[in-house]
């Protein structure tokens, strides 16, 4: 959940910026206020088509290669991994990569693209192409002297190993992170507290639960005030309260979670929908029924109001929702949204 959250945040920073400079059409500038428009209001289903209108029209006025027309290709390949277009969201960033090295060689411009191309390799499964393009932004970001997107990448390599259940590595890579948070050359406050969480959650899954509280409290106290930070942190620790299965403990530390982000990024913003969901899980698990009905329906409007009513992550939340129905034996209840999911992935829905 936390990954996820940071993610559509940085997204939200990245692709909100203004148009480059250099003159343009009123029709691209127009394409690119709706799209903004759309985007801020985190209706991303009805952000793409400007996204793509604004894409074609930098093409025709630019160039292919031109940075301008890059940007476009950075913003529609994002936007196209949140509807969960993988493929030609790792296509877009291709195009954008090759661009950007055109222009720039391999120098700290290629950084929030590798970033964002990475992310999309990992959503896609690609986990050792995700893992080639961290390595070479940790290498640029070394060699171009920015140990906060060093450490960030290290953070995330670390996240990686976690994932294929190298546990130790993963510890090594966020014990990297965290020398590079301390050593000061990244900002006082709470630098270093998702590096801290990263080695709990690693301690956690070693079984090794009380070395892993210790690092969750002291990262929690080192995130202070920020929201976003504290809501990541307090998701992993859920994380492993339920691998352990204390889903009591879980859950709360979940709603505690939302309540952050909510706070972050507002009570419509499609970041909640991950935390939502495994709350319901979490919630199904320990029998409250009712309480995982909530969760499930919320993060069920929400989705829908994001991504569309066509996309296969609606579909999941359908299911999870029919799920906690059909544990209730509300077979009736549940059977139209079956129905209704089973279409929407028969029509070719993303994930």
């Amino acid at each position: 959940m936390g990954l996820r959250i940071f993610l559509f945040a940085v997204f939200c920073v990245l692709l909100l910026q203004p148009l480059p400079t250099r003159a343009q059409s009123p029709e691209l500038n127009q394409a690119y206020q709706h799209f903004s428009e759309h985007f801020a209001a985190n209706r991303i289903a009805a952000a793409a088509p400007f996204a793509e209108r604004a894409l074609k029209l930098a093409e025709s006025e630019f160039g292919e290669d031109d940075d301008n027309t890059v940007n476009m290709l950075f913003n529609l390949s994002a936007v196209y991994g949140l509807l969960g277009r993988l493929d030609e969201g790792i296509a877009l960033g291709r195009r954008a990569l090759a661009a950007l090295e055109k222009n720039h060689g391999n120098g700290p411009e290629l950084a929030p693209l590798l970033d964002s191309l990475a992310d999309l390799q990992l959503s896609a499964g690609n986990v050792d192409q995700a893992e080639l393009l961290l390595v070479r932004l940790q290498a640029i970001a070394q060699a171009a002297a920015k140990p906060e997107i060093e450490a960030a990448a290290l953070e995330k390599l670390g996240q990686l190993d976690l994932q294929a259940g190298r546990h130790e590595e993963a510890a090594t890579r966020y014990h990297q992170a965290l020398t590079i948070h301390e050593r000061g050359q990244v900002s006082d406050g709470p630098a270093g507290a998702r590096a801290l969480a990263g080695i709990a959650t690693a301690l956690a899954r070693q079984g090794k639960r009380r070395h892993a509280a210790d690092h969750f409290r002291v990262a929690l106290k080192r995130a202070g005030d920020d929201a976003a930070l504290r809501a990541d942190i307090l998701g992993r620790a859920a994380e492993a309260e339920a691998r352990a299965g204390r889903y009591v403990a879980a859950a709360r530390q979940l709603r505690e979670s939302l309540v952050l982000v909510e706070k972050a990024l507002g009570a419509e913003h499609p970041a909640l929908i991950e935390p939502l969901g495994r709350l319901g899980e979490v919630e199904r698990a320990a029998g409250q029924y009712e309480r995982a009905e909530a969760a499930l329906r919320r993060a069920l409007a929400l989705v829908e109001r994001a991504y569309g009513s066509t996309n296969g992550r609606l579909a999941s939340a359908l299911f999870q929702l029919a799920e906690v129905l059909r544990a209730q034996e509300r077979y009736d209840e549940a059977k139209p949204l079956l129905v209704r999911a089973r279409a929407i992935m028969a029509a070719g829905g993303n994930r």
